[in-house]
């Protein structure tokens, strides 16, 4: 079991694996998020997440999207929800994430959007990979 003894996330076309790292995790997202429902599903395991995050007094997590082929705006949305849910935590409790992205991928450029919400936490870092 890993550090914030969640599960890894498998569901159609979306898979989700958590890796350990001394500084706290990194999510790595395979796939796509394109059902219309899928904050309903992403919303409460992303809860999960950011609570052990706290209760486990990590500092850092990292989203490794380099592998997510398309995210719709309900994706999208969980994820805002997410931010949102930082914010609201005490400052000594809180966490930064790192989103990994790629300029190549068309739709990460949407990532930015997301750091805006909550500049002094969440970051977005640019990935090279070769396609």
């Amino acid at each position: 079991m890993n550090k914030l003894k969640i599960d890894d996330f498998n569901k159609k076309n979306l898979q989700i694996i958590i890796i350990d790292k001394s500084f706290g995790a990194i999510l790595k997202f395979i796939g796509f998020i394109d059902s219309p429902n899928s904050y309903s599903y992403l919303k409460p395991y992303f809860q999960e997440i950011h609570t052990s995050m706290i209760e486990q007094g990590l500092k850092k997590i990292i989203i490794d999207l380099n592998q997510l082929n398309y995210i719709n705006s309900t994706g999208l949305a969980s994820f805002s929800f997410w931010i949102n849910e930082l914010s609201n935590v005490e400052k000594n409790k809180q966490y930064y994430i790192k989103f990994l992205m790629n300029k190549k991928i068309s739709w990460h450029k949407n990532l930015s959007t997301l750091a805006s919400m909550l500049p002094e936490l969440v970051e977005i870092i640019e990935e090279k990979r070769d396609d």
